[in-house]
């Protein structure tokens, strides 16, 4: 547990942050703000967790590599998980696991909120089968769809002992819109 401790000084008050594991003292710094205590204390922390998931296979694991092992082994009956999948590939295929943390993962889901609904064009013949652009902003029930379908990614690969958390995990779903007005 980490801690920030005030001290008064002549020269005026000063912040300590002392980095524990358990009751050893790691490493403490002094600053003259308690903000940049902080964000140091939070910043090795954060660092702690990148070298603890080095371990780990999913250190050099990318999110493409994650859903080609997902898809592999997925039996379930949600028909649409492929394009929610194919859309986390475009979007953060390329990142390591460790990588793709709780905060890139909100930008992402704000920016896919802004985007436009779309539509399938109504055709049953799959090679011209295309999707249409509604002109309608997206509803929170598709943005909390896509956002289950990467956390589901990552609880299966912290089931393969791949990452040590879910970065979606600390995501909240969107409200639902009232259906009835």
């Amino acid at each position: 547990m980490s801690s920030i401790q005030k001290i008064q000084r002549q020269s005026g008050r000063r912040y300590k942050a002392v980095l524990k594991s358990g009751s050893r003292v790691l490493k403490t710094k002094t600053f003259t703000k308690e903000a940049l205590a902080k964000q140091w204390l939070k910043r090795l922390q954060m660092d702690a967790e990148a070298m603890d998931a080095l371990g780990l296979k999913g250190a050099r694991m990318t999110l493409n590599e994650l859903v080609t092992a997902y898809k592999a082994q997925y039996r379930g009956c949600d028909a649409s998980i492929k394009g929610k999948l194919a859309h986390w590939c475009a979007a953060l295929g390329e990142h390591y696991l460790v990588d793709i943390t709780t905060q890139r993962v909100r930008e992402h889901l704000a920016q896919y909120k802004e985007g436009a609904a779309l539509r399938p064009n109504g055709s049953r013949n799959k090679d011209s089968l295309k999707l249409i652009n509604t002109g309608k902003a997206r509803k929170p029930a598709t943005v909390n769809r896509m956002r289950s379908a990467l956390s589901a990614l990552f609880k299966y690969a912290n089931q393969q002992g791949w990452v040590n958390q879910n970065p979606v995990r600390n995501i909240p779903a969107l409200p639902r819109l009232n259906c009835l007005q």
